[in-house]
């Protein structure tokens, strides 16, 4: 019998970084072995930023407020987007 013990299940979706899969195989008798091995998951890849020109009024002191949802156009990386951000996010009328 083979019983995983540390790690994520065969199928499952690795996260950026290291991860150590632990097994242990016992055969009939009660004897057993272990073995271990990493899987290392990089990110090398730069996320993609697509944005989209916006139009925004001025309130009534003349100053208006972007925020980065408004110019996202459909940002994309591969491994999700942590954050967005748009600056700068305030103007005002001079």
């Amino acid at each position: 019998m083979t019983t995983q013990t540390t790690g994520l299940a065969s199928g499952t979706s690795f996260l950026v970084g290291t991860t150590t899969n632990i097994f242990v195989v016992t055969d009939a008798a009660g004897n057993t072995a272990t073995c271990s091995f990493d899987i290392t998951l990089a990110d090398n890849e730069a996320p993609m930023a697509i944005c989209q020109a916006v139009t925004v009024q001025l309130d009534v002191a003349g100053a208006a407020t972007v925020t980065a949802a408004q110019v996202d156009n459909g940002s994309s990386d591969n491994c999700g987007i942590a954050s967005l951000a748009v600056s700068p996010s305030k103007c005002a009328s001079t």
